[in-house]
């Protein structure tokens, strides 16, 4: 039942996609910021919490489901990468020129990402959850504890030998969710946004719609 209305919705998303793209333009960030623009988007949408371009209350009911689409996408192995884009141009469709400058203005960086998912907790993959907790002065500050890509010229602590039960597979990464490989990258998505972090957002609009 789950399943189908997660179905149902991302149809729904991408063809709204599709029919707001003819009718005007898609409010976007202007940034050197090297974060994934869904990224910047989810921890934005936080950060705007209490300011004068908060999300209204009619702006989260639209937005908590696009999230929850895309986290169903992020999850899934046959989704299609411009499924996700889809649902990132309809998300910025959503919210106003004014909100979508104000989180240019934020400058958003590894750091606020961190934060935004501090004690958040996600279901992972084996239906069990975990709370994200980093401290600030961890050394491992500078990168994703979920769903980011491991850091250039990583080896494994064998030296760089797969494990005789991986059968030569790719080793997971944070989010345990399995990558496609790059033969199927042309229909594979690709998940910008840590699973913790778009946890946090889906929470946090689903209180906005309750308060």
């Amino acid at each position: 039942m789950k399943k189908l209305f997660f179905s149902i919705m991302m149809i729904f998303a991408v063809a709204l996609t599709a029919c707001s793209s003819q009718s005007k333009g898609t409010p976007s960030l202007s940034t050197n910021n090297d974060l994934p623009t869904e990224t910047q988007i989810a921890v934005g949408t936080l950060k705007l919490a209490g300011t004068d371009q908060e999300i209204s209350v009619e702006q989260a009911r639209e937005l908590v489901v696009y999230w929850q689409v895309y986290k169903e996408l992020s999850q899934s192995q046959t989704a299609a990468q411009a499924e996700v884009d889809g649902l990132t141009a309809q998300i910025q469709e959503t919210m106003t020129d004014d909100q979508m400058q104000a989180i240019t203005n934020m400058n958003i960086t590894q750091q606020d990402v961190l934060a935004s998912m501090q004690g958040v907790t996600a279901a992972s993959s084996s239906s069990s959850s975990s709370t994200i907790n980093v401290p600030s002065g961890s050394a491992n500050s500078g990168s994703l504890p979920v769903g980011g890509p491991p850091e250039a010229g990583a080896v494994p602590p064998d030296g760089g030998a797969m494990p005789s039960d991986m059968g030569g597979a790719a080793v997971a990464s944070g989010t345990g969710q399995t990558q496609s490989t790059q033969a199927n990258s042309g229909s594979a998505v690709t998940a910008q946004v840590p699973s913790a972090l778009v946890e946090a957002v889906i929470q946090a609009l689903q209180q906005k719609i309750a308060a």
